[in-house]
């Protein structure tokens, strides 16, 4: 289950690793640019998503994440400077806070000892989704069908969300690592009043003011 969601995920980032710089080269703006605001958007996303799915539940926060990514590479698609910047960011919120959440979900459900093979299956969707982006759906990376690559990118990242929610919520659970040996007879009591909170750091914060003026710049010069 996790490896099909990603692998839709995983069909958009290879469309815009191979095909994003062609795309930026019939007027659109800069590719360097343009991956600098995604990883900015990426670094924001992952400090918090991780504590977010596991306050929340990861698939609430997968099926966001998928939405908001899809959003990104539909507005990527038509082919203005100022939406070409903008989608950077929604696209690299979305992929990451996706990523991390599928990670750990993948490791939720797998038992202790095939943690390992469990993540190798999962980053599977690495390599189909850059066979779908290359071979499938590159022949469409010319002229006017160029727009329709990053939308079908964009339904691809949709396409595995209605298996999640089907199936997701009702997956076994493994959160709970078993107890050690040696700590099995002692007992620590700990107030449900004492989870974490995920409060946003220093760094996120200053992520997200930098990408705000930033963005606000772009949008208003692109204009």
């Amino acid at each position: 289950l996790p490896l099909l969601v990603f692998t839709g995920f995983a069909t958009g980032f290879s469309v815009l690793t191979t095909f994003l710089t062609r795309w930026s080269l019939l007027g659109l703006g800069n590719a360097g640019l343009w991956f600098f605001l995604f990883g900015l958007a990426m670094l924001f996303s992952r400090v918090n998503a991780g504590k977010l799915a596991d306050r929340i539940g990861r698939v609430r926060v997968v099926v966001p994440a998928g939405i908001i990514c899809a959003s990104g590479l539909a507005l990527l698609s038509i082919g203005v400077p100022w939406a070409f910047y903008l989608a950077s960011i929604p696209i690299g919120v979305g992929f990451a806070a996706a990523h991390t959440s599928l990670t750990a979900f993948t490791i939720d459900r797998a038992p202790p000892a095939e943690r390992g093979a469990a993540i190798g299956v999962f980053f599977l969707g690495w390599g189909v989704g850059q066979i779908i982006a290359g071979y499938v759906l590159g022949p469409l990376a010319t002229g006017s069908t160029f727009p329709l690559v990053f939308a079908l990118a964009g339904a691809c990242v949709l396409a595995g969300l209605p298996l999640l929610l089907l199936k997701g919520r009702a997956a076994p659970s493994r959160e709970q690592p078993a107890v050690p040996a040696h700590f099995a007879g002692v007992r620590t009591a700990i107030p449900a009043t004492a989870a974490v909170e995920a409060r946003p750091s220093l760094f996120a914060a200053a992520t997200v003011a930098g990408w705000a003026l930033l963005m606000a710049y772009l949008t208003w010069f692109s204009w």
